[in-house]
């Protein structure tokens, strides 16, 4: 909530996130902004993992996922899952 607080967040060109950013700031920022979120850079691909709750993904969201492979993202799942 504090994020979307920020003018910054909604005249931004493109967001980049991380971590918990990817996991918990962006699905937020999703949900409450839906098509009209900036582009996201998200570095781990934490909103694509399962979590807690659901991630509204918007139909329009323009989003680029950079998963390294090394980390604890993957919970056990081949690179093909």
């Amino acid at each position: 909530q504090d994020a979307l607080k920020q003018p910054v967040v909604r005249r931004a060109d493109c967001l980049v996130v991380g971590s918990r950013g990817g996991q918990v700031v962006l699905p937020r920022l999703w949900q409450d902004l839906g098509d009209a979120a900036p582009p996201a850079v998200v570095i781990n691909g934490g909103c694509a993992m399962g979590l807690p709750r659901p991630v509204h993904w918007p139909e329009r969201a323009v989003s680029f996922l950079l998963m390294g492979g090394q980390d604890y993202f993957r919970r056990g799942m081949s690179l093909e899952e």
